[in-house]
């Protein structure tokens, strides 16, 4: 059997993509870098670009929880309510520090106050995260400017080292004062509700709800995913139709309930609320989990009772 050309020239390709497979191994996925935005003496613009921090005063050697840092002759100097360090070259046995931060954070900055007696110090080279991404360097003149950056990817490190000054013996002391961080900041379930608050008629069909009005204070992308499906009312019954389960959906964006309710006219019930948790997260390491409530009523003209996350919908 004869093949096209076209044909002949695929399968030329599938081999060689094999061939090179083997050769070079899998091709490594490239991810996107982060973007750094550096605020050199703008401690305003740097605020605002991060709307909310924390601050780190080292007025005593404690400090803040969830700050930890790993360092060579560095300490809180107390008495001028400063952090205190050294950073030498490599020729002199390179020391860094690493300032180590959980949950993750999205910004950074302080006052500096860089300087070597007797010498014209190597400025501060500022790297983060495990593969030491270079910011930006705090040069040698500062006194008690501020400098900072803001990163489009939350980070749990910046290393701090000799800047490109760095030459023979020659060290860099500084003095940092009013740390500030940034933490990646939770998406908010405060205000989350149903895409549908009641459900009519109850004809048994399954009902698609999803989850409205969570938000992210960093603006990020937020997923969510139904973590359970409870309802106030047993799931067969007398006069619910003989239907189970009366809820899926687990795991997805989206929850699934059963319109139906329990009662018959002589024995009518008193409405059933389903209670679908969720919880809702940023990818960059923040979460909240939040609950919302459908109810399908007895009657149109008759509120309905929630009775509780009594029974679990989503079982057989």
């Amino acid at each position: 059997m004869k093949r096209k050309a076209s044909e002949i020239r695929l399968m030329v390709a599938v081999v060689l993509a094999l061939s090179l497979a083997l050769v070079m191994g899998p091709l490594a996925v490239s991810q996107a870098a982060p973007t750094f935005t550096v605020y050199a003496n703008d401690r305003p613009g740097w605020a605002a670009a991060v709307v909310s921090y924390d601050e780190e005063f080292f007025e005593d050697a404690t400090l803040n929880l969830g700050v930890t840092v790993v360092t060579g002759p560095g300490y809180v100097d107390v008495a001028k309510g400063v952090w205190w360090d050294r950073l030498t070259c490599p020729s002199s046995g390179l020391t860094t520090t690493t300032w180590q931060f959980d949950p993750p954070i999205r910004g950074f900055g302080a006052y500096w106050n860089p300087g070597v007696p007797g010498g014209p110090g190597a400025g501060i080279k500022v790297n983060v995260g495990g593969s030491w991404v270079t910011v930006g360097e705090i040069p040698n003149n500062y006194t008690g400017q501020f400098w900072g950056f803001v990163s489009t990817e939350p980070f749990t490190e910046v290393r701090l080292e000799p800047g490109s000054y760095c030459n023979g013996a020659w060290a860099e002391t500084y003095e940092m004062d009013n740390m500030v961080y940034s933490p990646n900041r939770p998406p908010d379930c405060s205000k989350a509700a149903p895409s549908q608050g009641t459900i009519w008629p109850p004809n048994h069909k399954f009902v698609p709800i999803t989850v409205l009005g969570v938000t992210d204070p960093d603006g990020d992308p937020v997923t969510i995913k139904i973590a359970k499906i409870y309802q106030d009312e047993l799931l067969n019954t007398t006069g619910d139709g003989n239907f189970v389960p009366d809820g899926q959906g687990l795991g997805t964006s989206t929850a699934e309930v059963r319109a139906e309710r329990v009662g018959t006219p002589a024995v009518p019930g008193d409405g059933r609320f389903y209670h679908i948790f969720f919880k809702a997260e940023d990818g960059r390491g923040g979460s909240c989990k939040g609950e919302v409530l459908v109810a399908v009523p007895h009657d149109q003209n008759k509120k309905p009772v929630d009775g509780g996350a009594k029974y679990d919908s989503t079982l057989p």
